[in-house]
């Protein structure tokens, strides 16, 4: 099943994914970064901070906020993928799949 995520062009809205495995919050501290590939864009935890980050120590939820990424293009982008680094595995773990619809936000003029 893939998630989408609606986010607005050049807005700090932020979008919050909970880290489940078989039903059950990721063992705390476990995962240790994140990489998001949607379309031509990249961030991750490490490099891009102001756009992929967790909320706390714990690295349970994954907050968004893509409407930043500079000079992003509306669109809708099928099949990003979500890949999290865990702590103590070489190998990186491929998470989730994600839709991304990117929009521009409405603004009314002010009189």
């Amino acid at each position: 099943m893939t998630t989408e995520l609606t986010v607005y062009t050049g807005m700090a809205n932020e979008s919050r994914l909970e880290l489940v495995q078989d039903g059950s919050p990721v063992v705390a501290s476990a995962i240790t970064g994140a990489v998001l590939k949607f379309g031509v864009y990249c961030v991750d935890t490490e490099a891009d901070p102001a756009h992929l980050y967790f909320l706390d120590s714990s690295h349970q939820t994954l907050c968004l906020r893509l409407g930043l990424i500079t000079n992003i293009e509306a669109g809708l982008y099928r099949r990003g993928m979500l890949t999290l680094i865990e702590a103590g595995n070489l190998l990186p773990i491929a998470w989730v799949l994600l839709d991304i619809r990117v929009q521009p936000w409405q603004v009314c003029p002010v009189a």
